[in-house]
């Protein structure tokens, strides 16, 4: 289900799409692997296009310094992200949201994880009204897994569905 080209997402109705660039999917997948049984993330970035219309993820960052990981769980510290938000801001790119891993389990958000993306959505400070939330985990038999939720401020979530359309 983790293959090497970009996807795109979107919901049944069409609202919200996503367009994951395989380098920030294979950074993320490469993250996953060294971190071994504990739990890593990190934040993804990107831009939109079409007048907001299409979310593209371009990138997918390493677990800033002081981050916990845990088999179970991850907290991702601030580290540095400031200064990398803002020199990322002025080339047009933006926070879109949070990626982690869930080492053998599958990629379902946690009672946690909804309430870290809820908070977020809510939080003017992030400027993300829509943050997504991108999680690796595993199928029983290993395969490596990925799911995208998108959180939109005041309503429920939502899981995005991979298209049969994609740019190699």
């Amino acid at each position: 289900m983790c293959d090497a080209r970009d996807g795109l997402y979107s919901d049944a109705e069409g609202r919200f799409q996503v367009l994951l660039e395989r380098s920030a999917v294979e950074r993320a997948l490469t993250a996953s692997r060294a971190a071994g049984r504990k739990e890593t993330g990190g934040v993804l970035i990107g831009q939109y296009e079409d007048d907001g219309a299409v979310a593209i993820v371009a990138e997918a960052t390493a677990s800033p310094r002081g981050s916990f990981f845990g088999a179970f769980t991850f907290r991702r510290a601030p580290a540095g992200l400031r200064s990398l938000l803002a020199e990322r801001w002025s080339n047009g790119q933006h926070y879109l949201g949070e990626w982690h891993s869930h080492p053998g389990e599958l990629p379902e958000p946690s009672g946690r994880d909804r309430e870290t993306m809820v908070k977020i959505a809510a939080d003017h400070r992030y400027a993300c009204r829509e943050p997504l939330l991108l999680i690796l985990g595993e199928s029983p038999g290993g395969e490596r897994l990925l799911t995208l939720h998108v959180f939109p401020r005041g309503q429920r979530a939502l899981r995005l569905q991979a298209s049969s359309t994609s740019r190699t």
